[in-house]
């Protein structure tokens, strides 16, 4: 077997122990280079002293446990998990979004975004912030849990469950009117509407609320990037008021600075935001 392999197959099992180790087991991983995100100089022959899934000491001259599993990584590089704070685990990366809505089912799509997040563990990022499950209604709450409680091994999620939008503004926008398809966002009109999607979202387990400030962007006639704006003033502030209200914080799909509430420094003009 080649170094790189050996380097792998090293990485993949430290992130199953920090994924599955038991509370009360301890291991100590020697490290022979360590980028700690800290400092600017890497640093050598490092102890981390790892019980369950927490680092309880590290330093170069870290007492060794006697009771903790020693992995001996002296030839290695240890740095810490990447954090991706923009992901769609739900989706199977495919160009037919209507596919993924009307073909295959939320169990499926649940099984999809299972080996979606094992994979980015596998490739280094233990944290994710999902900004919405594309139609998948509330499954992205389902994966979390399942990798909160140690079923299936994946990084920590933060989920946003359904994302907000407004009637014509999100796809699949090329079926025919008469099947009455649901879309990829949850669809609402005014401040009642926009008050209960944030109330029912946060009720079924979404730690971000997702609203689409705009939809579709475009290139404008002065050659800079425009959106369309979906909602009022007073919608917005409604849905960013109440999720703040309840301890969620809102990220916004939008082609520049979002409009007052959310940030007053941007520009409106014509009813679309502008950069």
């Amino acid at each position: 077997m080649n170094r790189t392999k050996k380097g792998l197959l090293a990485v993949l099992n430290l992130l199953f122990l920090a994924g599955f180790a038991a509370a009360d087991q301890i291991y100590a991983l020697k490290a022979g280079r360590l980028i700690d995100g800290q400092n600017a100089e890497v640093r050598r022959d490092v102890i981390i002293v790892i019980q369950g899934n927490k680092i309880t000491a590290i330093g170069e001259k870290a007492a060794v446990p006697k009771d903790a599993v020693l992995i001996d990584l002296s030839d290695k590089t240890v740095l810490p998990g990447f954090i991706d704070v923009h992901t769609h685990i739900m989706l199977d990366g495919g160009n037919d979004y209507g596919a993924n809505l009307y073909k295959d089912s939320m169990p499926f799509r649940a099984i999809q975004a299972v080996a979606n997040v094992r994979q980015v563990l596998w490739n280094g990022f233990t944290a994710l912030r999902d900004v919405e499950s594309e139609g998948a209604m509330y499954t992205d709450v389902d994966v979390k849990r399942a990798v909160d409680r140690g079923i299936v091994p994946g990084p920590r999620l933060w989920v946003s469950t359904r994302g907000l939008s407004i009637a014509g503004r999100y796809g699949p926008d090329d079926y025919s009117w008469e099947l009455g398809l649901f879309k990829g966002l949850q669809m609402v009109s005014g401040t009642d509407e926009c008050l209960k999607a944030v109330r029912e979202q946060v009720a079924n387990g979404a730690d971000w609320i997702k609203i689409y400030v705009d939809w579709p962007t475009f290139i404008d006639k002065d050659g800079g990037i425009s959106g369309l704006t979906n909602f009022t003033r007073d919608e917005l502030a409604v849905m960013v008021n109440e999720a703040h209200r309840l301890k969620r914080n809102v990220a916004a799909h939008a082609v520049s600075l979002v409009a007052s509430p959310v940030c007053s420094a941007c520009r409106v003009s014509g009813g679309r935001v502008k950069l």
